[in-house]
């Protein structure tokens, strides 16, 4: 317990098991320090100790059932972060990660990209457990079923600081809730770009689950309402723009405990950061900082032209 295990630049084909309460840290940072879990687990923690850590790591071509990148099981307790958690591919849920059987983890400061499954494509919170998302990105993640980043069953979680966009899903949206002792509570993300053919867009709430989000930015999110309700949500503060549709559940939230539909000012919408205008309301408004990004990165949001490829290829002929 205790130990540090420090692992030089290079690209290992492998499935690492932890050791309860030692840290894993890629000396060089995840972009020199590569995982192939050659379509099988990345790294698996199994009845994992406090201090236990993973970091600086990319996890990459995982597979298996759930848990490509991390499975994370049997009572343990892990920490996860500053890693790069993309192209795995499970066949039915959690392409990223999986905390499941009376887990906990703290995931934060990663980047989710380009991940596939069912269900739960980033990562699945299930089985009596909890986890702590915060201060990460999640990009092109699909599902071909339900949620294309989070999904909770039977367990808990607080959701803050992340950006997700240009994620795809089929049902569930972006991230969503099931089940009668499923809660979580989602602050301060953003939401830009995403797509659900079925459900919600952003968020789903249903099966009998409680969800409560505050101060959260939708935008730009198409195919379905940012926001679903079909059981016990509370939303406050949280600016929707340009959705195919804001809302759908019991009354209209919209107007309602600081619920607005105002323009963000992104200062680039292409912009990972989301980063907002020093005049946006979601930074000078009364419900104080709305979105994943608190500090104002430009005067005014960048103004874009659309124009077809073919015109672009004009230009430089």
């Amino acid at each position: 317990y205790g130990d540090v295990v420090l692992v030089m630049p290079g690209t290992y084909e492998e499935n690492v098991t932890m050791i309860s309460g030692v840290a894993l840290t890629g000396v060089a940072g995840a972009e020199a320090t590569i995982i192939d879990g050659n379509n099988d687990f990345c790294i698996l923690c199994n009845y994992c100790s406090v201090g236990t850590l993973i970091e600086g790591f990319t996890l990459a071509d995982g597979g298996g059932h759930s848990g490509g990148g991390v499975r994370v099981f049997g009572n343990s307790h892990v920490e996860i972060a500053n890693c790069v958690i993309r192209n795995n591919h499970t066949y039915y849920d959690a392409a990223g990660i999986v905390v499941q059987n009376n887990c906990y983890a703290y995931i934060h400061d990663n980047e989710f990209r380009d991940n596939v499954t069912l269900n739960s494509t980033a990562i699945a919170v299930i089985v009596n457990s909890e986890a702590t998302i915060e201060h990460n990105l999640f990009r092109g993640n699909v599902s071909t079923f339900l949620s294309s980043c989070i999904g909770l069953n039977a367990a808990r979680a607080w959701i803050s600081g992340n950006v997700f966009m240009e994620n795809q899903a089929v049902n569930g949206g972006t991230m969503h809730t099931s089940g009668g002792n499923t809660d979580a509570t989602i602050e301060n993300n953003t939401f830009l770009n995403n797509h659900a053919t079925d459900g919600a867009s952003g968020i789903y709430c249903y099966g009998g689950s409680s969800m409560i989000a505050n101060n959260n930015i939708f935008a730009f999110n198409t195919g379905q309402p940012a926001v679903k309700n079909d059981a016990n949500l509370e939303a406050g503060c949280n600016d929707f723009w340009q959705n195919d549709a804001h809302y759908q559940g019991p009354g209209n939230i919209i107007g309602q405990n600081g619920n607005f539909i105002a323009d963000p000012l992104f200062c680039d919408v292409s912009a990972e950061s989301a980063a907002l205008a020093e005049t946006s309301p979601c930074l000078i408004g009364p419900c104080g900082v709305i979105g994943a990004n608190p500090v104002p990165e430009c005067d005014g949001p960048v103004v874009t032209e659309q124009m077809s490829w073919s015109l672009v290829k004009s230009m430089y002929r």
